[in-house]
C-alpha cells in the first residue's frame, strides 16, 4: 500500500436502511471529524454498505430497502464521495476488506455498540488497531422506531400543524437544520430554507440567487415521506438531465395523516441531499405567482418531466409500508429484540 495515499480518507459502514436524517448526520459528523485529522490531500468519506444477506444473517431480517436502493440513496448525501460508495462489505468490519483497499486510515461509527449474530463487537478488529473513531449518535430517530410507527399506524395520530409550529420555535432543531444544510466541505453554508415566502429565511444559504440563471422550483404533491430512491431519481433527472446545472428549490408541504416521517424528518432529509439547493416550507399560492421572485422554471406535476427508463419509479411510501406489513411477524420480533437490548 502506498503510504502517501493511506492517510487521506475515512470509512463509515452500515446498513443505511431508510437512509433517514440520523444517518445523514452521522456522515456529516464523520466529515467534520475527518476535517480535524491532518490528511495530506483528500478529506473525503467512503461509505460501505452491507449486503441484504449479511444483514439477514446478523439482524434476523432483510433490510426494508434493497442494496441497490440503499446505495443509490446514500450516494446523494452531500458529504459522501460519490465514487466512494462500496457495496457488499462485511457486517463485521475487516480492515483488509474494503477499508485498506480504499486507502482509509480511520473507521468511524456512532457511539451505540453494534454486535454480530454471536454478540461480538463488529468493530473489535478496528479498535485493536487504534483506527476507530466515534461520532455521536443522533437521538430521536432510528430505523427501528420508523418501522414501529408503520407496524402500529401511530403516525396517523400525529398533529402535523403542531409539529410544524414546534419546529419553528425549537432552537435546537433550527440549529440542526442549519448543520444539515452545510456544503460538501462540512463547514460552510449552502442550502437555503425558507418558511412560506422567500423573504422569510430560516437558514441562510451559501449561494446567491442573483448570480444564477437557471433556478427550478419543484412544487408538486410529492410529500418526500421516507425519502427514497424513487424521489431522488426524479430530482436527479431534473438537476442532471432536464435542467442541467440548475439550482433546485423544493416546495415542502407540512404533511398529512399519510406521512410516516414527521415534518422535521422530511425537511432534514431534503436539506442534507446533494440534489437540493433550497427548500420552501409550506409555499403559499401568492408566493408561487410572485413575479418579483426570480424563478426560471416551475414544476407542478411530474408529467412535465417525461422521465424515461426509470429504475425506481415503483418505489413509493406506500410500497415501503407494504413491505413492512407483509413481513409483520419478522419485523415485530426484530424490533422487540432491539428495544429489549
Amino acid at each position: 500500500m502506498n503510504e502517501n495515499l493511506y492517510y487521506e480518507r475515512s470509512w463509515l459502514d452500515g446498513c443505511f436502511d431508510f437512509m433517514h436524517f440520523g444517518h445523514a448526520n452521522a456522515i456529516l459528523q464523520a466529515k467534520i471529524t475527518s476535517n480535524n485529522v491532518n490528511f495530506s490531500k483528500y478529506k473525503c468519506i467512503w461509505i460501505g454498505l452491507h449486503s441484504d444477506e449479511e444483514i439477514m444473517q446478523h439482524k434476523g431480517s432483510f433490510p426494508v430497502m434493497t442494496l441497490l436502493e440503499r446505495c443509490f440513496h446514500v450516494s446523494f448525501i452531500r458529504w459522501v464521495f460519490k465514487k466512494g460508495v462500496v457495496q457488499n462489505v462485511p457486517y463485521v468490519t475487516e480492515l483488509d476488506v474494503g477499508v485498506n483497499d480504499a486507502y482509509c486510515e480511520f473507521v468511524l461509527h456512532g457511539d451505540d455498540l453494534v454486535c454480530d449474530a454471536n454478540g461480538k463487537d463488529c468493530y473489535y478488529n478496528v479498535r485493536k488497531e487504534n483506527r476507530f473513531l466515534i461520532v455521536k449518535r443522533t437521538e430521536g430517530v432510528s430505523t427501528t422506531e420508523i418501522i414501529q410507527r408503520i407496524l402500529t399506524d401511530s403516525y396517523k395520530e400525529r398533529d402535523n400543524i403542531h409539529d410544524y409550529n414546534f419546529f419553528l420555535q425549537d432552537k435546537d432543531d433550527l440549529k440542526l437544520c442549519e448543520r444539515l444544510s452545510f456544503f460538501k466541505d462540512g463547514s460552510s453554508r449552502y442550502c437555503w430554507v425558507y418558511n412560506k415566502k422567500f423573504d422569510n429565511i430560516l437558514v441562510k444559504g451559501g449561494w446567491n440567487w442573483t448570480d444564477q440563471d437557471n433556478i427550478v422550483f419543484y412544487n408538486t404533491s410529492r410529500m418526500f415521506d421516507m425519502l427514497n430512491a424513487g424521489d431522488l431519481e426524479v430530482l436527479e433527472y431534473i438537476k442532471e438531465k432536464k435542467f442541467k446545472n440548475c439550482k433546485l428549490i423544493i416546495g415542502l408541504k407540512i404533511g398529512d395523516e399519510t406521512c410516516v416521517n414527521n415534518f422535521r424528518e422530511r425537511l432534514f432529509s431534503l436539506v442534507s441531499c446533494s440534489l437540493v439547493d433550497g427548500v420552501l416550507i409550506n409555499p403559499s399560492t401568492e408566493e408561487i405567482q410572485n413575479k418579483d421572485i426570480k424563478i426560471d422554471h416551475i414544476i407542478t406535476d411530474d408529467s412535465q418531466l417525461d422521465i424515461i427508463n426509470s429504475r425506481f419509479n415503483y418505489l413509493t411510501s406506500e410500497v415501503i409500508k407494504d413491505r413492512i406489513k407483509s413481513q409483520r411477524v419478522i419485523y415485530e420480533a426484530r424490533n422487540k429484540k432491539k428495544l429489549d437490548s
